[in-house]
């Protein structure tokens, strides 16, 4: 058996591998706008999304879930271009769109034809780049450098890195 001299490094003097922080995220809102086919779309069409009888493709759907999953879409390619690297930490608010259009028939909000759909989604953003919580090194065998644990929408988020 052979001992290995471990060194502690100053959590306060370790730097930051490769600007490492969580991004948290928050879906708030979603809103659909809808117009009608042959409409030019200055007259509001209101609907109850929780009771509306509503078909894509010959398919009857559950409006809150297909807003709920066109909005996660949306907001997943708006946040592609998100410069989180190069922001302080901090709060931010997205504002994702997107439009589908739709042939005859295809979309069907309480049997009326609709032509084009926008969605308009707010996201929250959270930019965290927690501190180190500790740093060791193990000679000949590596070290390994632990952030402080970031609380997230219930739970907590720990990231270590370990190199050899």
């Amino acid at each position: 058996m052979r001992l290995l001299e471990a060194i502690e490094h100053s959590p306060a003097d370790s730097p930051m591998p490769i600007d490492f922080h969580f991004l948290i995220v928050e879906l708030t809102s979603a809103n659909l706008h809808l117009r009608q086919r042959g409409a030019d779309g200055s007259k509001v069409l209101a609907f109850d999304p929780a009771t509306v009888r509503f078909v894509v493709a010959g398919v009857p759907q559950e409006m809150n879930g297909y807003i709920h999953a066109w909005a996660l879409v949306a907001k997943d390619e708006h946040l592609r271009n998100f410069p989180s690297g190069n922001l302080p930490e901090g709060n931010y608010v997205e504002r994702p769109t997107a439009v589908r259009s739709f042939s005859p028939g295809d979309f069907l909000v309480d049997d009326r034809d609709i032509a084009e759909a926008k969605l308009d989604a707010t996201v929250n953003l959270k930019v965290v780049r927690p501190p180190v919580a500790s740093h060791y090194e193990v000679a000949t065998r590596g070290r390994v450098l632990s952030l402080a644990p970031v609380s997230a929408g219930g739970a907590e988020l720990t990231a270590a890195f370990v190199s050899t």
